[in-house]
């Protein structure tokens, strides 16, 4: 039945984001999860959210910003710039979850960052 469950959300995820790109805001955090708003919240980032499975218990989200990995050192850069060298850490945030997210130039492709874990049973694990 967890794997039904598994396959509604994913598929009720991606019809929404697969069909174009969205926008979401950005967040700058340092290595201890301390976390500012970039531009004061209204910092915001064209591209496509992903899910990867880690495993067969644990999944994560990421962000495929359009500019790949020049748009996310252009956002570590100005995390830097407004919040002082401690805040390396640019991550995706869309208002509505309260996980940590990661951005990505592909599925394989991480960048450092935070990460919150989904496990099967929808229990967020914060890592």
């Amino acid at each position: 039945m967890k794997y039904f469950y598994n396959l509604i959300f994913i598929i009720l995820f991606f019809s929404k984001n697969a069909m174009s790109s969205v926008e979401t805001s950005v967040i700058c955090a340092d290595k201890d999860k301390n976390w500012q708003w970039l531009s004061n919240g209204n910092q915001r980032v064209s591209g496509i959210w992903g899910i990867a499975q880690t495993n067969h218990f644990y999944s994560y989200y990421y962000f495929l910003p359009e500019g790949g990995i020049d748009k996310i050192k252009e956002l570590k850069n100005e995390c830097i710039q407004q919040f002082g060298i401690n805040f390396i850490y640019p991550q995706p945030s869309d208002h509505y979850f309260q996980n940590w997210s990661v951005f990505a130039t592909d599925k394989k492709n991480i960048y450092p960052g935070h990460v919150s874990f989904l496990s099967s049973n929808y229990r967020f694990i914060i890592f």
